[in-house]
C-alpha cells in the first residue's frame, strides 16, 4: 500500500478528479466525460491512464512549480536595471528602452522596462502619483465686451452736442480714463449697478442729459479724483 500523500488542487482540478473517478469506478462514458470537462475523448482518456497510474496526484498541472515560458531571464533583468541605474536614472521607461536597444544592444519591450523600474522603485507610475496643485489661475479679461461699452459710450459723448459745448474737461477725461487705466477697472465701473443711477449700471442709464452725472461716477469708481481730471 502507498503511505498517503497531501495533494494540492484547485477548482478545475477537482472538477477533473470527480469527472475521472466517475469514468473509473461509475463506468462514465469518456465520450460524456469529454463533454463535461470541455475536452477530446484523447485527453480525458490520456487523464484516465494518469489517475489510474499516479491517483489524483497524477491530475496536477505539471507546469506547477515550474518557470513560465515567457519568463525573464533574470540576469537580463539584472543587467538591464543595472544600466538603467548608472546611466538613465532620470529616464523614464520608454526612453530608457530605446537607450537600452541602440546603445547595449538589450531588446527588451517597453512594458517589460516599465515593470523592471516599478518594481526596483526606480518609476511610479502615473496613477499612483499624489494629484497635482495648480495654481489658481485669474479670469480673463473680456477685451471685446469692455471695448463694446466703451466704445457705447463714445458714441453717446460724440453725439451729444450739448457736452460738446459744454464744459470740454468731461470727454477728455472719460477717454483718457479709457486709455490710461486698465480696461478691467474701467469695465467694472461701467457695468456694476450703483444706487445714485437707481439701480442700474451706468451703460445701462446713460442719456445725454445724465452724462454729467454718469461721468462722476465712471471716474469715482475707478479712482480718479477730482485733482487729477485736469
Amino acid at each position: 500500500m502507498k503511505p498517503a500523500t497531501l495533494v494540492t488542487l484547485n477548482m478545475r482540478e477537482l472538477d477533473r478528479l470527480k469527472v475521472i473517478q466517475a469514468v473509473v469506478d461509475m463506468g462514465l462514458k469518456p465520450g460524456r466525460a469529454a463533454e463535461r470537462l470541455g475536452l477530446t475523448v484523447r485527453q480525458v482518456e490520456r487523464l484516465v491512464w494518469r489517475y489510474r497510474e499516479s491517483g489524483a496526484a497524477g491530475l496536477t498541472s505539471r507546469k506547477r512549480n515550474k518557470p513560465g515560458n515567457r519568463k525573464l531571464d533574470e540576469g537580463l533583468a539584472l543587467r538591464a536595471l543595472t544600466l538603467i541605474r548608472e546611466r538613465y536614472l532620470d529616464f523614464g521607461p520608454t526612453l530608457a528602452c530605446e537607450k537600452l536597444r541602440e546603445c547595449h544592444g538589450l531588446v527588451l519591450s517597453k512594458e517589460t522596462v516599465r515593470h523592471l523600474m516599478t518594481d526596483a522603485g526606480l518609476w511610479v507610475p502615473r496613477k499612483q502619483r499624489p494629484p497635482k496643485v495648480y495654481q489658481p489661475r485669474a479670469r480673463r479679461a473680456s477685451v471685446g465686451a469692455k471695448c463694446k461699452c466703451i466704445n457705447r459710450l463714445r458714441r453717446v459723448v460724440d453725439k451729444d452736442q450739448q457736452c460738446a459745448r459744454g464744459p470740454p474737461v468731461f470727454k477728455p477725461v472719460m477717454i483718457a480714463a479709457v486709455d490710461l487705466y486698465e480696461l478691467t477697472e474701467t469695465y467694472h465701473a461701467l457695468s456694476s449697478r450703483n444706487d445714485s443711477l437707481g439701480g442700474r449700471s451706468p451703460i445701462e442709464a446713460v442719456t445725454p442729459g445724465n452724462f454729467d452725472q454718469l461721468v462722476e461716477v465712471v471716474l469715482s469708481v475707478v479712482g480718479i479724483h477730482g485733482e487729477e481730471r485736469v
